[in-house]
């Protein structure tokens, strides 16, 4: 085991270290256990490659707009008829790899639409439904431009999500 960060260079945290686990496994403290943080964060920024998969600590989705249905919550309908909701895209515990995509379509909310608005969200449960829900949070939002009313509802539009370095095509 290596004790590394801040914490590790507390002299009465390492021997609780190792009074526990050392008739289990060797432990090994570096001179400066701080520095290997450091160490590690650089070297993952020059080399993205040395590290190949992370299992992801939230559940991340995007925030949709469906028509609102008489089995949703009727206190949740928005005055366009709609009820905003969390569209799940990857859940929080999966291991992903630098290079995976998880990706979904969406369409147009009305045919005469002339862009889509992506929310990005976050949380720490398993699954959500409602964007208003604790624990949800704002990753980001952008513009996506949709030219061509005349195709209606025939412009799906593509939206990937990357955790690590992303592939090339």
């Amino acid at each position: 085991m290596f004790l590394v960060g801040g914490f590790s260079e507390s002299k009465y945290f390492q021997s609780r270290v190792k009074q526990k686990f050392e008739s289990q496994i060797k432990i090994a403290v570096p001179p400066r256990p701080v520095i290997a943080v450091v160490n590690g964060a650089c070297e993952y920024g020059l080399n993205m490659k040395s590290i190949s998969t992370r299992v992801l600590k939230w559940t991340y989705g995007v925030e949709i707009a469906p028509k609102w249905q008489a089995s949703d919550p009727p206190e949740r309908k928005m005055s366009n008829g709609r009820i905003k909701k969390f569209s799940l895209m990857v859940k929080k515990g999966t291991e992903v790899n630098a290079t995976d995509e998880y990706s979904q379509s969406f369409s147009p909310p009305e045919p005469d639409a002339t862009s889509l608005i992506f929310t990005i969200r976050y949380t720490s449960k398993d699954d959500a439904t409602y964007c208003d829900e604790p624990e949800m949070n704002l990753l980001g939002s952008f513009n996506i431009e949709l030219p061509d009313a005349h195709l209606g509802m025939n412009r799906p539009v593509l939206l990937t999500l990357c955790f690590g370095s992303r592939k090339s095509r």
